[in-house]
């Protein structure tokens, strides 16, 4: 979590998908965050002062983010190019997603209308 709010500061809200995986996560993460909260005083202080609202999309109802399900798209796909990640250590594999995100945070979101008038 340092890491993520060193690179891109701390998150006021985070929408989740309503996968599976997201509904289980969101359970082992509480329970992280509970265990950690019990033992570490700074992280409680640090998690009371940035407060971070957790919302899930609508259930069964994937066009209302239609964009985020597209960046997981972009994502998915440079991923596979990348090669077997399966094969990667932990550093490379940070190298590998970082790089995606550089590719992904990169991109126009919206056609540039400079380019299509041409």
């Amino acid at each position: 979590m340092r890491r993520f709010f060193a690179r891109r500061g701390t998150s006021r809200r985070v929408v989740l998908d309503n996968a599976r995986t997201f509904k289980l996560g969101e359970r082992i993460f509480n329970g992280d965050i509970k265990q950690l909260c019990e033992n570490d005083e700074f992280f409680t202080a640090f998690l009371d002062s940035q407060p971070i609202e957790r919302n899930f999309i609508t259930s069964l109802s994937p066009w209302k983010d239609g964009i985020y399900e597209q960046l997981i798209v972009i994502v998915k796909k440079l991923l596979n190019s990348s090669g077997d990640t399966a094969k990667l250590n932990s550093l490379e594999l940070l190298t590998t997603i970082t790089e995606i995100e550089g590719i992904t945070n990169s991109r126009l979101i919206i056609p540039n209308s400079e380019k299509s008038k041409t």
